[in-house]
């Protein structure tokens, strides 16, 4: 890419969606933080198809991960394309990990 087309990418705004379930979970600065891309990462490896996104370039979910029987404050956020699942509160026992060949 050349340099005009880093800049414009650079500025593009995160295109990030966060369900009400999820914004429940977090305080007002972090929702924020999270919809205008301060609190997510730009660039991210979706946990669904893993496969790498740029929120920046497509559309991307915020799904909370939970413990069972863990505070969801003590949650942890990740990305996915938003082709690949809804932004969602998730427990970790359904977090498929993915097993190097």
């Amino acid at each position: 890419m050349n340099g005009d087309g880093d800049a414009r990418l650079n500025m593009a705004r995160p295109r990030i969606q966060v369900a009400d379930e999820v914004l429940a979970e977090l305080t007002a600065e972090q929702a924020a933080a999270v919809r205008d891309g301060r609190g997510a990462p730009l660039g991210f490896v979706c946990l669904v198809c893993w496969q790498r996104g740029d929120s920046r370039r497509e559309p991307v979910n915020v799904v909370l991960w939970v413990g069972s029987d863990a505070d969801p404050s003590d949650g942890i956020l990740s990305l996915v394309h938003a082709s690949c699942g809804p932004s969602e509160v998730r427990l970790v026992d359904q977090w498929v990990f993915r097993e190097d060949d």
